[in-house]
């Protein structure tokens, strides 16, 4: 036996005694599309606390502020940011797509639509774009017919002519990023999803970063406590 071992370890002829575990295969895109689908199922309704904060900016933007974020469905949404102080200083609400944007401490409220065609061209106004990409995050996008393979365990799906999103999903198939690109496959901006809690199609991340494909800031979103509906709160 010792003279087998010794063997092994030279590389020699005698028979392999320890097989290397095997890394399971990663998920196939219908896997992915599916889990997809289902977690997306699961978001209407929530109702989240968060702590979010700029990476850039004033320094008032890089403190932790609070905010609430509720998913009626995936075309309507609400978010509100409060001052770490207290008064809100930023409510969004979104209703398929078109948007309010009140700025309550500057006295502004602005009207817009979520344009996706624009954001694929560049053309989005840079002040506008943090609503688009909070819109997107919480849109439905799996869907076979519109979604394909773009590599081991992620799928790139349709949303625009020239829009498009890659998901990578983790061995529990949550997605733990997404590429946003424009014509080409020129990136716009890239979510990441961390900290996850669970493994059904109910996990949520507990840490989303939101960050601008030109590397200028992000923004980093905490979940600090989810309200999920009578019928499906876990």
């Amino acid at each position: 036996m010792a003279a087998c071992l010794l063997a092994v370890a030279v590389g020699s002829g005698c028979a392999r005694l320890v097989a290397r575990p095997q890394r399971p295969a990663p998920p196939a895109a219908a896997a992915i599309v599916a889990a997809g689908a289902a977690r997306e199922r699961t978001l209407a309704g929530l109702r989240l606390s968060l702590s979010v904060r700029a990476t850039t900016g004033p320094a008032a933007a890089r403190l932790a502020a609070p905010a609430y974020l509720a998913i009626d469905d995936p075309e309507h949404l609400r978010l509100q940011v409060l001052s770490p102080f207290g008064p809100t200083v930023l409510d969004l609400t979104t209703a398929g797509d078109a948007f309010t944007l009140a700025l309550p401490l500057r006295g502004e409220t602005r009207r817009g639509t979520i344009d996706l065609d624009a954001l694929a061209a560049g053309a989005a106004p840079e002040d506008e774009r943090l609503v688009v990409a909070l819109a997107l995050l919480f849109r439905p996008k799996m869907a076979p017919d519109r979604c394909r393979t773009a590599g081991p365990a992620a799928v790139r799906c349709a949303l625009a002519a020239d829009l498009s999103v890659t998901t990578t999903v983790d061995a529990l198939v949550r997605p733990v990023r997404e590429d946003y690109l424009g014509p080409g496959g020129r990136p716009l901006f890239t979510a990441l999803m961390e900290d996850y809690e669970g493994s059904g199609p109910a996990a949520l991340p507990r840490r989303i970063t939101i960050a601008a494909a030109d590397g200028d800031g992000a923004l980093v979103i905490r979940v600090v406590k989810v309200r999920r509906p009578a019928a499906t709160a876990a």
